[in-house]
């Protein structure tokens, strides 16, 4: 459901999640113009850090909390594209007759997770919300193997991200190639890649 960011009161973040410095999300952040209103899809579930961090900019943020439905979508059951677009309307509530027009789209590390032909499918989805100048940003994990499911990410004030998993338990991991996201997320391409030390590739991605 979207909604126009305001700033809460800060949240203590529990020492148990993990940390790690952004360089990519940040140096596009940076360069938000404070006189621009911006669109912006956090397919995360909401995180009081990401909404106090990105309330410094003039932002209508969606909030969608959508990582559970997306993950469980399969194309044997979704078999045409009418089930699938049904699929996404349920789970991310964009509508042909009241388009979005998204400036930064928030992934995070849910590619990981998604059938392929799901995950393409999802950006043709957002594709008609999305304007011609817009960013997707997502983590790659490229360990064989990875968390078993995504991440809940949170944006800090301190040029930090903070991510925080349900367990300990792995599962394999499909460590895509930047080929390969050229493939699924098409027309999207990768502009900038950064490998984390932490084994995860992070990636900015835009029509242009």
């Amino acid at each position: 459901m979207p909604f126009l960011a305001r700033s809460p009161a800060k949240t203590k973040v529990q020492d148990s999640r993990l940390s790690s410095k952004s360089p990519l999300l940040f140096s596009l952040l940076d360069k938000l113009d404070p006189e621009k209103r911006y669109e912006i899809l956090d397919c995360g579930p909401a995180s009081a850090g990401s909404i106090d961090t990105l309330s410094n900019y003039h932002c209508k943020l969606y909030i969608t909390d959508s990582r559970s439905e997306l993950c469980a979508m399969d194309t044997k059951e979704l078999d045409s594209a009418h089930k699938l677009n049904r699929a996404f309307v349920k789970s991310l509530q964009f509508y042909k007759s009241h388009k979005a027009s998204l400036d930064l789209i928030l992934l995070w590390d849910l590619p990981n997770y998604l059938q392929a032909d799901i995950l393409s499918a999802l950006v043709t989805y957002l594709l008609p919300h999305t304007n011609k100048d817009a960013y997707l940003h997502c983590y790659i994990h490229t360990a064989s193997m990875m968390p078993a499911t995504p991440g809940k990410y949170s944006i800090m004030e301190d040029s930090q991200v903070r991510v925080e998993y349900n367990s300990d338990d792995k599962r394999p991991c499909p460590a895509y190639y930047q080929e390969a996201l050229h493939k699924l997320m098409y027309p999207f391409k990768v502009k900038r890649s950064i490998l984390h030390t932490n084994g995860i590739q992070e990636y900015l991605l835009s029509q242009k």
